[in-house]
């Protein structure tokens, strides 16, 4: 929602549109860490909390850093082939809600009960981690 608050807002030129989408992104971004850190450590083999907490962090860095990364080039090219930088911000948080949408739609497709039953059976990591997935 807030990126679409702010896609709309950078096309129609909307300033009153930046503070509540800043506010809006933060309270979105605390449930968004709320959510996958727990998710995570519900789904952190026995024993293993530690080291899949670390692989949680390095996978959180690399996605930020690269959104981060993707958003510049998105917005670079398209100030170059708009002229306009209110399109072009409306392209980078254009794509960053079709990511976050591409985001809920994976994260719905995980059982967390079927990965408690088959982590209860199984000792072997990746099979663990397969058979959370549809």
């Amino acid at each position: 929602m807030t990126f679409v608050l702010f896609t709309v807002g950078a096309v129609l030129q909307i300033e009153a549109s930046i503070i509540p989408g800043l506010l809006l992104l933060g309270l979105g971004l605390g449930f968004w860490n709320i959510g996958t850190l727990g998710l995570m450590m519900d789904m952190s083999p026995v024993g293993r909390a530690g080291t899949f907490l670390g692989f949680w962090s390095m996978a959180v860095t690399l996605a930020r850093g690269g959104g981060i990364t993707g958003g510049g080039i998105v917005r670079d090219v398209g100030l170059q082939l708009s002229g306009s930088p209110h399109i072009a911000y409306a392209l980078v948080f254009g794509s960053g809600t079709i990511g976050l949408l591409i985001a809920g739609w994976c994260l719905n497709h995980i059982h967390i009960n079927e990965f408690k039953e088959t982590a209860a059976h199984e000792s072997n990591t990746s099979a663990i981690l397969a058979g959370s997935m549809d």
